[in-house]
């Protein structure tokens, strides 16, 4: 949850560029962070930092440190309701991001029958 190593309430989005660079300069290559509500991928070359927004499907990761947020199942932030996960794998160094349908009606209702704010129930949608 939140930007690495120790933050859970910075957003990997929320991150800037020389906090971005400061991290992928302690050596770590690949990262995953999520509960974040949105799918990233932000990589490092050397000298940039390179954001970009993941979509359903296969993405090779080369091997430039790289960033993945993995999003969160639910809440989404990209006007798509499917719940979202990614694979991850090891072998052939690739994440797999899909996209599957839930049932929002009953996710809406057990929301407010747990007196959650009834925003959380509404975004669903």
């Amino acid at each position: 949850h939140g930007f690495p190593p120790q933050s859970v309430t910075t957003y990997l989005f929320q991150a800037k560029e020389t906090r971005l660079a400061s991290w992928f300069t302690q050596g770590e290559r690949l990262t995953f962070v999520g509960h974040t509500h949105e799918l990233s991928l932000v990589h490092w070359d050397g000298t940039k930092v390179e954001r970009r927004e993941l979509f359903q499907g296969r993405i090779t990761l080369d091997e430039l440190p790289c960033i993945v947020n993995a999003g969160s199942v639910g809440q989404p932030r990209d006007g798509n309701n499917n719940a979202k996960y990614l694979l991850w794998d090891t072998e052939q160094g690739v994440v797999e991001v899909r996209f599957v349908p839930y049932d929002i009606e009953s996710t809406v209702a057990k929301i407010r029958e747990r007196g959650f704010p009834d925003y959380y129930a509404t975004r669903l949608r």
